[in-house]
């Protein structure tokens, strides 16, 4: 084989997409985002059942995937989602409860290709890698917006983010791991659990800044319109304990000047309305 057919053959094999087999940990309501360091807890028979599978393999690799129903004890193939994390397992606790504390490395996106387990313990996976490529300035323009509106929401939203990791966002030169990292730390009121999974489904980074860039946005306009509803509503009760004490003060000054004074009465109904009185002088 001449040099120039075995540089091609080389190429062609790295062009190949990368697959494997490996156990597979459904997760009830957690979607793992490569780059991800995070503990969780297993306490299902299968789930320990993969743990201990994956312990097995030298590389200490498994897939985790989430459940399309939370509820479902024991998923199969058609309960679970095709597209998961590659992670490595970097730490295992025994708890006195009997339950299991891993501690997993979210690695990179993995696609089933072929369910080896019906019960869907093992498949054959498609790594899903993002290749990385110095961002363009529309790129730049995107991750410099989406940043600063997430940064921007999240204060607003009072969200319990700690500032290093909006402003280690803020200078992630990668849009793909910029777009991971907000995906993965957006509290749920503003990606919820679906929407992460399908952030999870997109490969292309630019792609996937625009998706979270609207989810950002929906948000923002959602909180809007629930200020602009709260302000209303407290105007509306403004008024009404204002008209209530209105009413308070005629009984009483009709009370005072008795039924036959209707015209002065009147004069003062009319004087009162007319006044800028606030609200704590009618009180």
């Amino acid at each position: 084989m001449s040099n120039n057919d075995k540089s091609n053959e080389k190429m062609n094999n790295q062009n190949q997409p990368s697959t494997k087999k490996l156990p597979v940990l459904p997760l009830r309501d957690v979607v793992f985002f490569p780059g991800v360091v995070m503990p969780i807890f297993i306490g299902r028979e299968a789930s320990i059942h993969t743990l201990a599978k994956a312990n097995e393999n030298g590389n200490k690799e498994l897939i985790v995937i989430k459940q399309k129903n939370e509820d479902t004890d024991t998923p199969d193939i058609d309960d679970l989602y095709d597209v998961g994390t590659l992670c490595t397992i970097e730490q295992v606790q025994d708890l006195p409860d009997g339950t299991i504390k891993v501690l997993l490395r979210a690695r990179e996106r993995a696609q089933v290709k072929n369910w080896t387990e019906q019960d869907g313990t093992e498949a054959e996976v498609e790594i899903l890698s993002t290749p990385e490529t110095a961002p363009d300035p529309e790129i730049k323009i995107l991750m410099n917006h989406t940043a600063r509106q997430f940064s921007d929401l999240a204060e607003q939203n009072k969200a319990a983010l700690p500032p290093e990791l909006l402003e280690d966002i803020k200078k992630t030169k990668s849009p793909s791991v910029m777009a991971d990292k907000i995906a993965a730390s957006a509290p749920l009121d503003i990606v919820n659990i679906d929407a992460k999974q399908k952030l999870l489904e997109i490969v292309p980074a630019r792609d996937r800044l625009i998706k979270i860039a609207a989810y950002i946005e929906e948000s923002m306009e959602l909180q809007a319109v629930d200020e602009k509803i709260r302000n209303e509503v407290k105007q509306a009760m403004e008024k009404s304990q204002r008209d209530y004490y209105l009413r308070m003060q005629m009984d009483a000054i009709k009370k005072e000047l008795g039924d036959d004074d209707e015209a002065e009465l009147t004069a003062y109904r009319e004087a009162i309305e007319s006044s800028a009185m606030p609200n704590d002088v009618l009180d």
